[in-house]
């Protein structure tokens, strides 16, 4: 099911419609629901991701996630943890239950791996923009 954003009043019911329609592309291939409001910007983009922005992702970004997807996902949690912590690498410990200098030597592997430094918000949003993208592909182009 694909639900648009709100329609107000019948002159946007054409709109809605193929936002409903569009939003449809979203729902995973064993099936769901996908709801427009629900989503970010940020995160509709990312599920909207052609190849080319695929390409454009660093290639050593993008072997860290592959590998770090094998292996259980946990730099991958460590960057979303640091991020909903607004950058407070202890918060971010505690939310992964983890001690901080595990998330800190955790921050520094990404560094060293990607190239990236989670620190810097530059390279930050170029690890989150990645991982979008890789967790948007996760079914057919179009996971969530």
């Amino acid at each position: 099911m694909g639900i648009s954003t709100v329609a107000k009043g019948a002159c946007e019911l054409p709109r809605a419609y193929q936002e409903a329609r569009a939003a449809l592309d979203l729902v995973p291939s064993g099936g769901g629901v996908a709801a427009l409001p629900r989503l970010s910007p940020f995160d509709y983009l990312a599920l909207h991701a052609d190849d080319l922005a695929r390409q454009l992702v660093d290639p050593r970004v993008r072997k860290l996630l592959e590998e770090d997807r094998r292996r259980g996902d946990t730099l991958a949690a460590t960057i979303r943890a640091f991020v909903e912590a607004d950058l407070n690498l202890r918060l971010a410990a505690d939310r992964l239950r983890v001690h901080h200098n595990t998330a800190h030597y955790r921050l520094r592997r990404i560094e060293e791996r990607s190239g990236r430094n989670p620190r810097r918000i530059a390279d930050l949003l170029e690890l989150l923009v990645a991982l979008a993208i890789r967790d948007g592909a996760g079914e057919g182009g179009a996971g969530q």
